[in-house]
């Protein structure tokens, strides 16, 4: 159910009319807010390009880059990923 006792909520973010997604957004469907539409958009064009997609990667670059942080891995010589 899109709406929750306060209006709209987002099916993915849970942002509401009174509590909008940083920067703001607006509604792409009744329970879909722009942001989390143009996440959508952006993540299903990586899924079909990427030789290898991998979401905990993906979600380890994009907590690196919202946070600025080193990356906790780093690359063997084969190219495979190990712990710091």
């Amino acid at each position: 159910m899109p709406f929750g006792p306060n209006g709209r909520r987002c099916r993915v973010c849970g942002c509401t009319q009174a509590n909008a997604c940083a920067g703001g957004c607006s509604w792409e469907d009744e329970d879909l807010c722009s942001t989390c539409h143009a996440a959508a958009i952006e993540v299903a064009g990586w899924l079909m390009e990427a030789v290898r997609p991998s979401w905990a990667a993906l979600r380890r670059e994009a907590e690196r880059i919202a946070g600025d942080t080193p990356i906790p891995y780093a690359l063997t010589e084969k190219g495979k990923a190990h712990a710091r």
